[in-house]
């Protein structure tokens, strides 16, 4: 496989793993959220360093992002 790819339906050691396995056989890992209560584990699983693409909702960014440890709001600046 060119990718590896990997939902937020994992556990959180999963993640782990598989972030390690891309890292050390250079495959890029997409990573996709799944629900705004699923995303943040990409982040509490040190597997985020790993990841190569994402694909988040607006709902899931934000979640994501509180577990960075950022307090303010994503400004959606869509029109």
């Amino acid at each position: 496989a060119q990718m590896v790819v990997m939902d937020g339906n994992f556990p959180e050691k999963t993640m782990t793993i598989v972030g390690k396995y891309c890292a050390k056989v250079n495959k890029p890992l997409w990573f996709e959220p799944t629900s705004k209560f699923k995303a943040a584990k990409i982040v509490t699983s040190n597997a985020l360093q790993h990841v190569s693409y994402i694909s988040p909702t607006y709902a899931e960014l934000e979640s994501i992002s509180r577990a960075l440890g950022y307090t303010r709001s994503i400004v959606d600046t869509r029109e």
